[in-house]
């Protein structure tokens, strides 16, 4: 428990000193290397504990002779690289502009030593390399084999390993109970294999960007500002004439500027009104006569 805890706590530690989670580096050691003791003693099974890589026993084999210790992340060469880019003093620099030249200098070595690379936390899944929960993924397949024999395995110990002397089989039986209360007839039946899911959100974001569509927003806003002028229109005349009753247009028209001529309006629209308002409502009274 103390090894699981010191390796949690190394992480975390890590992001103090400023180091941004790594998911690129468990994709950098070539899978055998996994199952080489002498390597895991020196490099660990994967180049940093910043990654989300979790423990070695998806690739590792009884066979293989691996002690258990060797199974848990530690720290590794890009974190100590890492470190050394971030921390080593340059005495020559004088300013900030002056260390450019030696940190790239010490990044060069990337080039040449895959493992110390990385991915950023803005990359979003640009990099087929960076994922979480995965141990070996620079080859997927392999890895996903081995992992599956291990798990043969345990399946075969279950039997000798969860009951207890004297004890009834509960504990195991709990391993493979189906929680019922999560299943769901109603629901099983509407859930695909694969795709469901995105199939779904394709389809919501055909609807979202119906909606949200650039034009089509732009012509709602042109439509609640007609309504809003030939109401405004209206008011004012009546206030001005209350002789005129003007009922509601059963349609709204877009607006129609076809006449300047201004005694087709009061004076007191003419003085008070905004030009382009003017403009408009000067149209809407000459054309309704």
């Amino acid at each position: 428990m103390g090894e699981l805890l010191t390796f949690v706590v190394t992480h975390e530690v890590g992001h103090t000193l400023g180091l941004p989670h790594n998911f690129k580096a468990s994709s950098l050691y070539p899978v055998e290397k996994l199952r080489d003791p002498e390597w895991l003693k020196t490099m660990g099974h994967t180049p940093t504990i910043m990654d989300y890589c979790r423990f070695n026993y998806v690739v590792v084999q009884p066979e293989d002779k691996v002690p258990p210790e060797l199974l848990i992340p530690r720290i590794g060469p890009y974190d100590k690289l890492s470190i050394l880019w971030g921390y080593k003093p340059i005495p020559a620099a004088t300013k900030p502009d002056d260390e450019k030249a030696a940190l790239g200098e010490w990044l060069k070595v990337q080039e040449t030593t895959p493992w110390l690379r990385f991915s950023t936390a803005n990359s979003n899944g640009s990099d087929p390399g960076e994922n979480t929960e995965a141990t070996g993924d620079s080859d997927a397949i392999q890895a996903t084999t081995l992992g599956t024999k291990n798990i043969k395995r345990v399946m075969d110990m279950l039997l000798t390993a969860v009951p207890k002397k004297d004890e009834n089989y509960d504990e195991l039986g709990a391993v493979f109970a189906t929680p019922e209360w999560a299943v769901r007839t109603e629901v099983i039946r509407r859930v695909e294999p694969t795709g469901g899911l995105s199939r779904v959100l394709t389809l919501q974001r055909s609807v979202l960007t119906t909606l949200l569509n650039a034009a089509r927003l732009t012509t709602a806003g042109d439509l609640i500002t007609s309504l809003h002028l030939r109401e405004m229109r209206d008011r004012i005349a009546k206030i001005l004439d209350p002789k005129v009753s003007r009922p509601a247009a059963a349609t709204v028209a877009a607006p129609r500027v076809t006449s300047e001529d201004d005694d087709c309006w009061p004076d007191l629209a003419k003085d008070y009104l905004p030009q382009g308002t003017r403009k408009w409502f000067l149209s809407q009274k000459c054309n309704e006569g």
